[in-house]
């Protein structure tokens, strides 16, 4: 199987699809606070109880969240984000930790957003931390209401 080479030009046109909730000039001063990072299938981005620096957004592939179960050693994948999705929301909060171990399921593209970039962009261009915040805000509570659909048909 040939895996598909993502460039430069799919990943400005994902970036700007996956941020198309800014404006073309807020879209300017973001995109610079933004780190890509390529995932591979089965790395680890973060481990539960790591301090919380920074939320990824994912741009192509899937990322596993992965809980620890009541057995020693063994963990249960509780999501399967592909891409739109944000993880690791903690990372923007002072003195956040991670509540699940995070990795890659399949080769990965996400953008790093850090929570010292997050302060800059909240001092110098409070309007669209707002908008940003206001996003995952609703992405994160889309995210709770099917879980909470998911609990209930299992209860």
């Amino acid at each position: 199987m040939q895996k598909k080479r993502m460039d430069k030009a799919d990943t400005v046109i994902e970036k700007s699809v996956l941020f198309s909730f800014l404006t073309p000039r807020e879209q300017e001063v973001f995109f610079p606070l933004l780190e890509e990072k390529r995932v591979s299938a089965n790395e680890i981005l973060f481990h539960r109880g790591d301090i919380a620096e920074e939320v990824y957004f994912i741009a192509a592939g899937k990322i596993a969240v992965k809980k620890e179960t009541g057995f020693e050693g063994s963990s249960l994948v509780v999501a399967l984000l592909g891409p739109g999705a944000p993880v690791g929301e903690r990372g923007l909060l002072a003195d956040g930790k991670r509540g699940a171990t995070v990795v890659g399921a399949v080769d990965s593209l996400v953008y790093v957003f850090s929570g010292a970039e997050f302060e800059r962009l909240k001092n110098n261009e409070p309007a669209i931390a707002i908008k940003v915040l206001e996003w995952l805000l609703r992405r994160s509570a889309l995210r709770l209401e099917l879980n909470s659909d998911r609990l209930a048909h299992v209860l």
